[in-house]
């Protein structure tokens, strides 16, 4: 899952290359579903509905991820 706008370095180049070489699928959000109200909320059902297996991120998202409650199923099937 790519948690950036494509004007970003980072996503364009990093994220966006690197799912196009391995062939992996991407998921982009909208731009409200990358800073927007209850973002972090939502990031574990977020990743259960799109069965998110990798993540680039940054270490600021990272920590504010890792401090909600994990209210999805996760797990690797």
């Amino acid at each position: 899952m790519c948690p950036l706008p494509l004007f970003h370095v980072l996503a364009c180049h990093v994220i966006l290359i690197a799912a196009v070489k391995s062939g992996a699928p991407c998921v982009f959000r909208r731009p409200k579903a990358i800073a927007g109200e209850g973002v972090f909320d939502n990031f574990w059902k977020a990743g259960e509905r799109w069965k998110i297996t990798f993540i680039i991120t940054y270490p600021r998202r990272s920590s504010a991820k890792m401090q909600r409650p994990i209210n999805a199923d996760i797990s690797l099937r």
